[in-house]
């Protein structure tokens, strides 16, 4: 594998387009990879919803606000689409939000394992499918 420098990754085209079936409302809506901070933008409200918890409400409708995206790639939702989403068929919901987050490693299998595969090295993480041990606040799926 190629060592990557600082002006190979800055010119990347790392984003991509998914067209994923949504049975529920028999058709296709297509996602999108986030940037880094896109990403922060959805998951941030949930971090810090003012109670010291993380909270779910309205979770999976900004992750659909954020990646669904017209076929030529032209954002399909506006950010006060979110609260209308939240009362559409959950199931449908939840295919685009499972697809969406699963392209942008924003579920617990791809949460880095980093005490069990970093050879002593704490800034080295590997992705893995290793059981979490009891009481992990970030559990892993045996799927991966």
């Amino acid at each position: 594998m190629r060592i990557l420098d600082r002006d190979t990754i800055k010119a990347l085209d790392d984003r991509r387009i998914t067209p994923v079936p949504v049975p529920a409302w028999g058709g296709v809506v297509h996602v999108r990879t986030l940037s880094v901070g896109e990403r922060e933008e959805v998951e941030e409200p949930a971090l810090n919803s003012g109670t010291g918890r993380a909270t779910m409400r309205g979770y999976r409708a900004r992750v659909v606000v954020a990646a669904a995206v017209n076929e030529d790639g032209t954002q399909m939702f506006q950010p006060d689409d979110v609260g209308w989403l939240q009362h559409k068929a959950a199931g449908a919901v939840e295919v685009i939000a499972e697809a969406a987050m699963g392209m942008n490693g924003m579920t617990d299998s791809a949460v880095p394992d980093a005490a069990g595969n970093s050879d002593g090295d704490p800034r080295v993480a590997s992705f893995t499918g290793s059981p979490s041990p009891a009481g992990d606040p970030w559990p892993r799926s045996e799927q991966d």
